[in-house]
């Protein structure tokens, strides 16, 4: 059979199992469980979470097995060359090239990140209440009572949700939204300089000849910073919080590089475990999953010393923060990240579009799974048929960003929306950028190597004048930047707002919460602040999440957070807290009351029955309504007695 019939044969099945696969999806279907009591889009379906995680797994393996049979076509045992290239090790390259060029470059594109920065124009949009009170109020919480896990129930991660704002708070000496809101400027700057270093890190060390790195960094570099930005209101590609992921991968390029170092990093990609949680359970997750295939790879790869070091970071990690921790900090901690896995894909579940279908998201949702697919064809062809022009390192870099990819894609199975499949589809795109941009240099740049110095100096020129135009382009026409979600974006470099910047960014840390508020918000918030006057805490019962914090005092309970509640168990302990901190006065209803098409009401009857046994409707004003607590009889006497 001659090649070119394997290859059309191979792409007729490959097709075919994808086709397959989307027939059997309607078809996979598990039996609905619903033991914590969770009432939510999967609970009024009578729907099992677990069917979009199995019909995915399955949409994405099979063709991947078919691929791998089919490359028996053109190689025998094809799964043999897979483990033989996965653990081999390259033979140390010795590079001693001049990486100064490179580092122009690189300069240049980090200036420009920071003039980026400078000219960014800071959002007064009014506070979005729900999303905003997620951090404002476990921060101040935190201020107030100086707990963590106990004062607040975190639904995402410590650090997202508490330490970044309050650290900028106390940074800054303001608690204010403006300051809240600066930190995540100050996130995705970090971040956006990361992406440069991660850029920088596979050019260096998978891409030999000089003009090759130059020209892959350049064009890497471009498409990595574009698939970020800074505007806080808009679902990026790749988020600030995929910092940690970013890290990984470029302390996973020193550790399965054999050079100087290399245990170190495989230290520092251990304590990453701990660091990561703290950050973000679901990235957090992520990175451990990955720190597992890692370690076993090593060991099976005979390299011992990285994956002791790799154990020790991550041990010494966990020990560390354990030790550091208060006792009951740990034991809260450990309660509120088990309550979370529990509860988290029932609470925020929105069905899977069917691929290729006319379901809402569905082209979103086909696109990104197709990615990711596509990824996992590649890998094949890399070490199946051992394409010697990317390193093996190169490769098992690959196969975790591969990795990455595919777990990360479960954040968009539980809450099936658009802004969470697009926040899917990132790393996805790195995979394909680094594969293509360095395939495509390795065919056609190889003639550069062959010429004298005096042209090798007229190409680097070339290379700044073509980095120079990339940068007008994304300055001048915004790109990365949504203008559905940004509408008032000009340019991406503003030389007025770089000259103004000091006096601007003043203003917008010292200016007051209460121009953020809408005039029927200010009107509730004050009302609660008069009747409040005398409490030292306030609660809220619906999904306006930054109330106490407006009001200026901490959550009466740590569930400020109402929409993450969720099961029977939490209710019951949200129930318990409200005993024994007594709010006089409970805000229920609002604007928001059907935000995710479920009340709080009807999402947490247990808890509402409380509330409506306990506490009677005191006022409403607007959408809003006040309630106040019921005086038990020993308390009615005490006034009683008292004024008599």
């Amino acid at each position: 059979m001659k090649n070119y019939t394997k290859v059309f044969i191979s792409f007729i099945l490959i097709i075919s199992s994808i086709i397959l696969t989307t027939f059997l999806w309607n078809k996979i279907y598990l039996p609905f469980k619903n033991p914590l009591e969770i009432i939510g889009e999967y609970s009024y379906q009578n729907y099992n979470p677990i069917n979009d995680i199995l019909r995915y797994l399955i949409f994405i393996s099979l063709p991947l097995l078919v691929a791998i049979l089919c490359c028996n076509f053109f190689i025998k045992n094809p799964s043999k060359n897979i483990k033989k290239y996965l653990f081999q090790n390259d033979k140390i390259t010795k590079n001693n090239e001049n990486t100064d060029k490179r580092k122009i470059v690189f300069i240049i594109y980090f200036v420009y990140v920071i003039l980026e920065f400078f000219s960014v124009n800071f959002s007064y949009k009014p506070i979005d209440l729900y999303h905003e009170g997620q951090t404002l109020v476990p921060a101040f919480n935190n201020i107030i009572n100086g707990g963590y896990w106990s004062s607040s129930y975190i639904t995402v991660g410590v650090f997202h949700e508490l330490f970044a704002t309050s650290f900028i708070w106390k940074l800054l000496g303001l608690e204010t939204i403006g300051a809240a809101r600066f930190q995540v400027l100050i996130l995705n700057l970090i971040f956006k300089i990361s992406l440069l270093f991660l850029s920088y890190q596979i050019t260096k060390k998978f891409v030999l000849g000089e003009n090759k790195k130059i020209l892959s960094f350049l064009l890497l570099s471009f498409v990595l910073l574009c698939l970020s930005n800074f505007n806080i209101w808009e679902t990026h590609l790749l988020l600030y919080r995929d910092l940690p992921l970013v890290l990984f991968l470029i302390f996973l390029v020193e550790v399965i590089d054999n050079k100087n170092y290399s245990n170190f990093f495989a230290f520092i990609l251990g304590s990453l475990s701990v660091l990561s949680i703290l950050w973000g359970l679901d990235r957090g997750s992520y990175i451990n999953l990955n720190l597992f295939l890692l370690f076993f790879l090593l060991i099976f790869k005979g390299e011992m010393k990285k994956s002791i070091f790799l154990l020790i970071g991550f041990l010494l990690g966990w020990i560390i923060f354990f030790s550091l921790s208060a006792q009951n900090e740990a034991k809260f901690f450990i309660d509120n990240s088990l309550s979370i896995l529990q509860n988290h894909g029932f609470i925020d579940g929105i069905i899977h579009p069917i691929p290729f279908s006319d379901d809402p998201n569905s082209w979103r949702a086909t696109k990104t799974i197709i990615s990711i697919l596509i990824c996992g064809l590649i890998l094949i062809y890399l070490f199946v048929f051992n394409d010697k022009k990317f390193f093996n390192q190169s490769k098992i870099l690959l196969a975790f960003i591969f990795i990455i990819s595919t777990i990360s894609y479960v954040q968009a199975l539980s809450k099936s929306d658009g802004p969470h499949m697009r926040e899917s589809f990132g790393f996805p795109l790195i995979f394909i950028s680094i594969f293509f941009i360095n395939k495509i240099l390795q065919i056609k740049i190889s003639f550069f190597d062959k010429f004298d110095r005096s042209l090798k100096k007229l190409f680097f020129t070339f290379v700044l004048i073509v980095q120079i135009f990339f940068l007008f382009l994304m300055s001048n026409y915004a790109i990365g930047y949504s203008h559905k979600a940004y509408s008032p974006i000009g340019t991406a470099i503003n030389i007025e707002n770089i000259k103004t910047f000091n006096s601007r960014f003043d203003k917008f840390i010292n200016t007051m919460d209460d121009d953020y508020l809408d005039n029927k918000i200010l009107d509730v918030v004050n009302y609660y602040k008069l009747i409040s006057k005398n409490d030292e805490c306030v609660q809220i019962f619906n999904y306006d999440a930054a109330i106490p914090y407006l009001v200026k005092k901490h959550s009466c309970t740590k569930y400020f957070f109402i929409w993450a509640i969720g099961s029977k168990a939490n209710q019951l302990k949200f129930i318990e807290e409200l005993k024994i901190s007594k709010p006089n006065y409970i805000l229920l209803h609002g604007p928001q009351d059907f935000y995710g098409g479920i009340s709080a009401p009807e999402r947490l009857p247990y808890a509402y029955k409380y509330i409506l046994d306990n506490y009677s409707k005191y006022e409403q004003m607007y959408e809003w309504i006040f309630y106040k607590r019921n005086k038990s009889k020993n308390e009615f006497n005490e006034i009683k007695t008292k004024q008599n």
